[in-house]
């Protein structure tokens, strides 16, 4: 924990390790499993998913708010990209479905806020592949806490 909560990164990596046991190295089906800085367009999945099915997790914002103690709470925004072929065993959204059940109520083993799924779309949908983007969103005490001041 840096600074007084986990850094962008780690949380990413976090949720990849969540995600470990849908790879294929593992005995899953996923064979990309990879972390992407910011947002994807539709042109750089398809340039990094090779290998589908595949899952990208990338940070999207974070939003922060004091109560009357100073103390600072951030609510962390994470996309997390699935791709598909069309005609592939798993679909994109079957997809989604097992990455909310590995993330949806879970702290990930950190001093976080519980995952929440936010939203979830579908980004591109053609003969070949599917894309779909599932926005969570957790949350972390990053300032000084009340407990602190006693």
């Amino acid at each position: 924990m840096a600074g007084g909560g986990y850094s962008k990164s780690e949380i990413e990596l976090a949720v990849m390790e969540a995600l470990r046991p849908l790879t294929a190295e593992a005995g899953g089906y996923l064979r990309t499993l990879g972390k992407h800085p910011g947002s994807l367009s539709v042109e750089e999945l398809k340039a990094e998913a090779l290998q589908l099915p595949a899952v990208f997790v990338s940070y999207i914002s974070s939003a922060y708010s004091q109560d009357r103690y100073c103390a600072t709470s951030e609510t962390m925004l994470m996309n997390i990209y699935a791709a598909a072929r069309v005609s592939g065993r798993h679909d994109a959204i079957s997809i989604l479905e097992d990455v909310r059940d590995n993330l949806c109520g879970s702290t990930l083993g950190l001093s976080i806020k519980p995952f929440r799924v936010v939203t979830e779309e579908v980004v591109e949908n053609t003969v070949h592949q599917v894309v779909v983007r599932a926005v969570y969103s957790t949350g972390q005490q990053v300032g000084l806490s009340a407990q602190s001041l006693i």
